[in-house]
């Protein structure tokens, strides 16, 4: 485990990932060296980083890159010294949905959900995806219990011990959901911060502790003095992460929350999630809806896909590609040539081409490898703009 975050941390230094590099720092002295210098020299080191450089700004002059990247390299080494016991993490389960079912019913129009099975365990990111009005938020839901199942079940792997109250309460204490649209908050973002440790157990000491390992964590360093209005939405929703990690729950879950955010933005929480899904003393089980397919492909480990209610397709992305027959490509042309379709179907493999004003897209035999169709596009004397393969993509399933 150590030797594998320690790569980590390398790579983002030979990168220059600054933001990375004392992120996972700051992570790995929390978890294996809290109340030691070295800890308290990378706190330090994330704050200045935080207040030098926000989301969405320009990037750190090259002679201030290098200082904090001569600062991380020495904290790096400091690590590197630190004896860590690696945490139990043999049990692996959170959730095990199968047969889930809902009906809704009106005068003039009825629906559907399920039956869903989805097994969801720790370090899983499931993205639930789907045109709008399809289940996804009534999948959630349920899963938060708001709405009652009308047949199917929910097991529960949660570590309810120390949790003195009824089944349904121990749950919902366990799980973590952030809506789309975010409830509007009172005061300074680190008074309400300090509040809801409090509510979770935190008090004295240990607040501030935690407090201040969140805010400079989550890189609301220069923000915690600013109210609702005066923080972007960027930036609210951080918030919300901020508070999830203070209590750390067995599984997250987030209502479209890529929908108001920019790319440098989307990056970032998209790496946030992976992070703390894949976290080595906490890992937890994360659940997001979106329309950005291509951004939630990008972490996901599975994938829960909606048509009309119905699970067009429910498991890990590794399998979706088994399930096609063929190969995709999408690709975009500066100019398209005379008969180029025809030209391209002459040759072995190629199954079918279709050309339009947009994307085009062209399907291939398995028994060619995607760079061998590349090279074909290429001795065609074409001039590519977009080139994917999309083979073990969900995407094709809104044209199935």
């Amino acid at each position: 485990m150590k030797e594998s975050i320690l790569k980590e941390i390398n790579q983002y230094l030979w990168s220059d990932n600054i933001d990375n590099v004392t992120k996972r720092i700051l992570d790995f002295t929390w978890y294996f060296a809290k109340s030691t210098p070295t800890y308290n020299s990378a706190l330090a080191l994330r704050e200045r980083y935080n207040l030098k450089r926000s989301l969405g700004q320009s990037e750190l002059e090259k002679e201030e890159l290098d200082k904090f990247k001569s600062e991380a390299k020495d904290l790096f080494l400091n690590i590197q010294q630190i004896s860590i016991q690696a945490p139990d993490t043999t049990t692996r389960e959170l959730l095990k949905i199968t047969g889930l079912k809902k009906k809704f019913s009106h005068r003039s129009k009825s629906f559907s959900f399920g039956p869903v099975s989805i097994d969801i365990d720790k370090g899983d990111i499931v993205g639930v995806v789907g045109e709008n009005g399809n289940g996804k938020t009534t999948f959630l839901r349920i899963l938060q219990e708001e709405i009652s199942k009308d047949s199917g079940e929910i097991e529960y792997f949660y570590d309810l011990e120390n949790i003195s109250a009824s089944d349904q309460y121990k749950r919902k204490n366990r799980t973590a959901f952030i809506p789309q649209r975010i409830e509007k908050w009172r005061g300074t973002l680190m008074e309400n911060l300090t509040y809801y440790a409090a509510i979770h157990g935190y008090k004295g000491e240990e607040n501030t502790e935690i407090v201040q390992y969140v805010i400079h964590r989550m890189g609301l360093s220069a923000f915690t003095g600013l109210s609702w209005r005066q923080i972007s939405s960027g930036y609210k929703l951080r918030f919300e992460l901020a508070k999830m990690l203070v209590w750390q729950p067995s599984i997250l879950i987030l209502d479209e929350p890529l929908a108001n955010l920019d790319i440098q933005a989307t990056q970032n929480l998209l790496n946030d999630l992976r992070f703390f899904a894949n976290s080595a003393v906490q890992p937890i089980g994360i659940l997001l809806t979106s329309q950005q397919l291509h951004e939630v492909e990008q972490i996901a480990d599975k994938i829960l896909f909606l048509r009309n209610g119905k699970p067009v397709f429910s498991g890990r992305l590794s399998d979706f590609e088994k399930t096609r027959e063929e190969g995709i490509l999408e690709f975009t042309l500066t100019s398209t040539p005379d008969n180029l379709a025809e030209k391209l179907l002459a040759f072995k493999g190629i199954l079918s081409v279709n050309l339009s004003s947009k994307v085009n897209s062209l399907h291939f035999s398995k028994d060619n490898k995607t760079s061998d169709i590349l090279k074909l596009l290429l001795d065609q004397g074409l001039e590519l703009t977009y080139f994917r393969d999309i083979t073990n993509s969900t995407i094709q399933l809104f044209k199935d």
